[in-house]
C-alpha cells in the first residue's frame, strides 16, 4: 500500500531516524567513555562509579526506547503513515528517561548554579510523567 502522494514523512519518519542515527552514534561514544572510564579511573568512590553505570544503563535503555519507536512506525506500521498521530508506548518512556536522566546529569557540586538547574529539571521531569500519564 502507497502513502497518499500528497502525504510526505520527511518532516515525521525522516526526522525521526536522523535522530535514532545521531543518537545511536552518540550512545556509541557513551559506551566508549564508559569503557575507559571504568579502565583508568577504577580507583574512585563506588557511589560515583555506581552513578556512571546507572547513567549508562538509562542512555542505554534510552536507545532501545527510541529504537523501538522507529521500528515499530517505519516497519511494522509500514503503509498506515496515519499511525505516526497515535504515540507507542515507547515514546511515552523516552520523555521519562530523557528527563530522569537530564535532571541527574544536571546536578553538581557548585549550589549557586545547581538549585535552580536542579529546579528546572524537576519541573522538566514532573512534566514529563504528566505528559506520559496523559499520552
Amino acid at each position: 500500500m502507497d502513502s497518499p502522494p500528497h502525504l510526505h514523512l520527511d518532516n515525521t519518519l525522516g526526522a525521526a531516524l536522523i535522530g535514532v542515527i545521531a543518537s545511536a552514534a552518540l550512545w556509541g561514544i557513551t559506551n566508549v567513555q564508559t569503557y575507559m572510564y571504568f579502565k583508568h579511573r577504577g580507583s574512585d568512590p563506588k557511589s560515583l562509579r555506581l552513578t556512571v553505570v546507572f547513567l549508562w544503563v538509562l542512555d542505554t535503555l534510552h536507545q532501545i526506547l527510541i529504537s523501538h519507536a522507529l521500528y515499530y512506525y517505519a516497519v511494522t506500521m509500514y503503509g498506515n503513515p496515519t499511525s505516526i498521530t497515535v504515540p507507542t508506548w515507547s515514546i511515552m518512556g523516552v520523555s521519562d528517561v530523557t528527563s530522569f536522566l537530564s535532571s541527574i546529569v544536571e546536578i553538581g557540586r557548585n549550589r549557586v548554579i545547581t538549585i535552580p538547574i536542579l529546579l528546572g529539571a524537576v519541573v522538566v521531569f514532573v512534566g514529563s510523567i504528566i505528559f506520559a500519564t496523559k499520552g
